[in-house]
């Protein structure tokens, strides 16, 4: 309802998220044409504790593989894996530190695309960013401390970046809320803010592809705000609103191969529109203001009626 008409959901709970995906698509339920991709693709990790459901710990290839056909047996429409530990994590894992190796994110690559599909990797760190451009994986997940040579690399192999930009901002608008956190989680949102936004603006810069996501989920960062990415993608990275526009729109039906049938309105194209009461390339803010969806040619939203 908040004008987010397609998601992909790249980190699910025990295979619910598959579940609720087939109940909108039989009608039963309202809700986004949803993207899966079943459980993240993990080494043994201190973290597999703190979301119970949401990974597949797989250590060498060969466990990577049978991993990969697992989460495509479930029911998932591409593969994610974790190129690199992430910060919501605990304080044994560094969101800097390579996780998966070439040779184990290769293999899940080579399943994705045995079965016509392809990888999202979660990659903070520098080399993991490298590694799984390399290896062929579709989009690198936030990317927050690639380099120029990574950014190169991207930009030379055609890689999406969804930098997620909004997930900082939303953990630390309430203060009261964050300071509920555990302190080595507070402590790398609060370091990692400017960091992200020059990452964001070099990359940018650099040319390489972007595709919008919101991470919704991590802590502050909820379903229905989602537009909160674009917005910051203009205000606080140098992104004109027309870009951000495309990237969430155009790029992200690009991303998951949809081209053809989503993200821009066209003849021949499923009939997802929104609307809000102003011109979003004079004030991007305004779309937090939707007033008016449609998904599928089916309007669910119209608070102009």
């Amino acid at each position: 309802m908040c004008g987010i008409t397609t998601a992909r959901d790249v980190g699910g709970w025990d295979y619910h998220e598959i579940a609720v995906r087939e109940a909108i698509d039989a009608g039963k339920i309202e809700g986004a044409r949803l993207f899966c991709s079943g459980k993240i693709l993990s080494m043994t990790s201190s973290s597999t504790p703190y979301y119970p459901g949401m990974y597949e710990e797989c250590d060498g290839p060969a466990e990577i593989r049978k991993g990969a056909r697992k989460q495509l047996a479930m029911g998932a429409n591409l593969i994610k894996i974790l190129a690199s530990g992430a910060v919501n994590s605990t304080k044994y894992e560094r969101a800097d530190a390579i996780q998966l190796r070439p040779d184990e994110i290769t293999a899940a690559v080579e399943i994705a695309e045995d079965n016509y599909t392809h990888v999202a990797a979660h990659a903070h760190a520098t080399e993991a960013i490298k590694n799984a451009v390399r290896c062929g994986c579709r989009s690198i997940e936030h990317g927050s401390y690639a380099d120029d040579e990574a950014l190169a690399l991207m930009v030379e192999h055609g890689t999406y970046l969804v930098p997620t930009f909004c997930t900082a901002h939303a953990f630390l608008k309430d203060p009261k809320f964050a300071d509920q956190a555990l302190p080595h989680v507070k402590e790398r949102y609060k370091s990692r803010e400017v960091m992200r936004q020059k990452n964001v603006r070099a990359a940018h810069k650099a040319g390489v592809k972007m595709a919008m996501g919101s991470d919704v989920g991590t802590p502050g960062n909820h379903c229905g705000e989602n537009m909160q990415e674009p917005v910051l993608l203009v205000e606080k990275c140098g992104l004109s609103p027309a870009e951000a526009i495309l990237i969430s729109t155009r790029n992200g039906a690009e991303l998951l191969g949809q081209e053809d049938n989503l993200g821009t309105i066209a003849q021949g194209r499923i009939a997802d529109i929104i609307a809000v009461p102003r011109n979003p390339l004079d004030d991007i803010a305004t779309l937090h203001d939707v007033d008016f969806v449609m998904k599928d040619g089916v309007v669910f939203r119209d608070d102009r009626a």
